[in-house]
């Protein structure tokens, strides 16, 4: 029995890769009859306990991590919780503009996050946004991972179409997206069924409520017309499929994708106003009457795609939207909205795009060598340089169209504001990737009017710009 006692006491005091060495020497004492049944029985017991004891304890333990950001993460890895945000800094230097819009500074995005993720099934994402827009609430989701090939998630996230949209802003090409993203949906409320259907190949489908950010329901039409349209006010179906054929072909210096979006749905007249901004986050060029008489079909659909080898990248994206419905007074309409970009970027301090591609959307970049302040030689972080020009094609709105079925907004007796209806936009940028969360991106900007508009009493055929951001992520 004393010997049974000091077995114990070596259990209890060995280190937990140790107990698989008692567990077999007290086996074998059994099998010599130092120790009897009921000796051995205790002592296996005992062990089986002190082993559960250990492993509750070093799934309760707390470990700090750093990946991109600050996280705290369990010993069993079975929870983690990770602190988020994000600054962008921006200025915005309007050219020959006479008064037209005046230059600015501006917290183009402040946000701060969590995200956590429990027994390796299920995450939560909650940001708040506090920049230029004032503080709203951002993204907030649930995912719930139960299968490799199918995720479902609940709340309010980006839908599943474009891949400048899918493209967080952090890493975006250019300091803002395209005149064709301005088609896109963005973040709305909904579900969504996402995932890899085999290696390389990527959906996603989702319900919304098709009605923008922290929208859930018509909050800003009168009460009248919210109950004319209630049996019309449908959710919105959504889809995305890419495909990267370099990762099926096995090559992984390159990115070749591809991939096609849809969404339909219904709109609601007091929703229907449309309207464009320039890329430079300017003028509004374009804006129209709202649509008014029944809820309206609302279709958008778009191509997208993108070939990267080694640091220089191609990428492409082209936006329809169409609106189909019938105006009160009983005229029929069918009006599209085309507009797309194409850019060429280029990494002039070699890094791979490749690197920084998954799931159907590009990521962080991180250069080969962080810059250095103190010992310039070892590093000047990653360099890039790219050329983008977009188009925006709203013809089908035009000023001589008949009363709510898309009308361009004129000058009226009140304003002497005109739009345009077409306008297409040149971007140069140079992009400073100082280490992976910090960057400076400085952008040349010049949008062309198809006819002249006129802001702030000033009438002009085009809109020049220089923008610079200042960024930090983590």
């Amino acid at each position: 029995m004393a010997l049974s006692i000091g077995l114990l006491c070596a259990a209890m005091q060995a280190p937990a890769h140790a107990n698989e060495a008692v567990s077999d020497l007290i086996k074998t004492l059994k099998e010599k009859g130092v120790l009897s049944n009921e000796e051995y029985g205790q002592i296996k017991d005992t062990l089986r306990e002190i082993k559960q004891s250990e492993a509750e304890a070093k799934r309760g333990e707390l470990k700090p991590a750093f990946k991109d950001g600050i996280a705290i993460e369990s010993a069993s890895k079975d929870f983690s919780i990770a602190l988020t945000g994000r600054v962008h800094a921006d200025y915005r230097n309007y050219l020959e503009n006479d008064g037209m819009i005046a230059d600015t500074f501006e917290i183009r995005r402040g946000r701060i996050g969590a995200k956590a993720k429990f027994y390796d099934r299920y995450e939560v994402q909650v940001i708040g946004e506090f920049g230029a827009g004032g503080a709203a609430l951002d993204i907030a989701h649930l995912d719930a991972l139960w299968w490799p090939k199918l995720g479902l998630r609940f709340g309010q996230f980006k839908m599943p179409m474009g891949l400048e949209e899918l493209t967080s802003s952090n890493f975006i090409d250019f300091q803002e997206r395209s005149l064709a993203n301005q088609l896109m949906p963005g973040k709305e409320i909904g579900a969504m069924a996402f995932g890899e259907i085999t290696k390389g190949v990527n959906y996603g489908v989702a319900l919304s409520n098709g009605r923008g950010i922290n929208r859930a329901e018509l909050s800003d039409i009168d009460a009248t017309t919210k109950q004319n349209n209630a049996k019309a006010d449908k959710m919105d179906v959504l889809g995305r499929i890419t495909a990267n054929f370099a990762e099926i072909l096995k090559q992984k210096d390159a990115v070749y994708h591809a991939g096609i979006a849809l969404s339909k749905g219904e709109q609601a007249p007091g929703d229907g106003a449309l309207s464009a901004r320039s890329q430079a986050r300017g003028v509004s060029f374009f804006r129209t009457a709202p649509f008014d008489g029944e809820n309206f079909d609302r279709t958008r659909y778009g191509f997208e795609a993108a070939i990267a080898r080694g640091p220089v990248k191609f990428q492409a994206e082209h936006m329809t939207a169409n609106y189909q419905g019938n105006s009160k007074a009983g005229v029929n309409f069918d009006r599209d909205i085309n507009a797309w970009y194409a850019s060429i970027n280029w990494l002039i301090t070699g890094e791979k795009y490749a690197d920084n591609y998954k799931a159907g959307a590009f990521g962080r970049i991180r250069p080969n060598t962080n810059f250095q302040p103190g010992s310039l030689a070892e590093g000047w972080g990653a360099w890039e340089v790219g050329l983008r020009f977009a188009e925006y094609d709203a013809s089908d709105f035009a000023a001589a169209n008949a009363a709510g079925t898309g009308r361009l907004t004129t000058p009226s007796a009140t304003t002497t504001t005109a739009y345009t209806n077409k306008a297409g936009a040149w971007t140069a940028g140079v992009k400073w990737i100082v280490n992976p969360n910090t960057r400076f991106l400085l952008n040349y900007v010049q949008t062309g009017f198809d006819t002249p508009i006129t802001v702030n009493d000033v009438t002009s055929k085009s809109e020049k710009a220089v923008t610079l951001r200042a960024q930090f992520d983590f």
